[in-house]
């Protein structure tokens, strides 16, 4: 668990300035026996001039996500071990905008420096996105 914030400011071409601040908390469990990873995120933001109008807007968004080991083998190789994660998201830009999201994410490590990530993700007013890729992370130099 925890708290995180930031606070900043960006020169706008009208010679203003659009100062923002965000602040959030969140908490987050591994995966114990049978019962599943959690991650709950909270974040509240004030932007002082989002779209040059001088009206200042404070926006919010919230995440919850339970992910869990799957296909895990017990001995040394992190090969043949996955992951599966389902996460609904939550966002109101401060502006009139309110939506809803999720995800189904797949990671697995095929081989030594192999793995593969699927994702489907879904959008309020949107149709379905889907995406994979397989990529090869070797390392740059030998490990000790």
């Amino acid at each position: 668990y925890g708290l995180y914030g930031s606070r900043g400011s960006f020169p706008l071409a009208n010679g203003a300035f659009d100062q923002y601040t965000t602040w959030g908390l969140y908490a987050q469990r591994d995966p114990i026996g049978y019962v599943p990873g959690v991650l709950v995120m909270y974040q509240m933001n004030n932007d002082t001039n989002p779209d040059e109008s001088g009206l200042s807007a404070g926006s919010n968004a919230a995440t919850v996500e339970l992910y869990e080991r799957i296909f895990n083998q017990q001995h040394d190789s992190p090969a043949g071990q996955g992951l599966i994660g389902l996460r609904k998201e939550f966002t109101n830009d401060g502006l009139g905008t309110v939506a809803q999201s999720g995800n189904v994410d797949l990671s697995y490590h095929i081989a030594r420096y192999l793995f593969f990530y699927g994702e489907a993700g879904f959008a309020q007013n949107s149709t379905p996105a889907w995406r994979w890729e397989i990529w090869w992370a070797t390392p740059i130099q030998r490990q000790p």
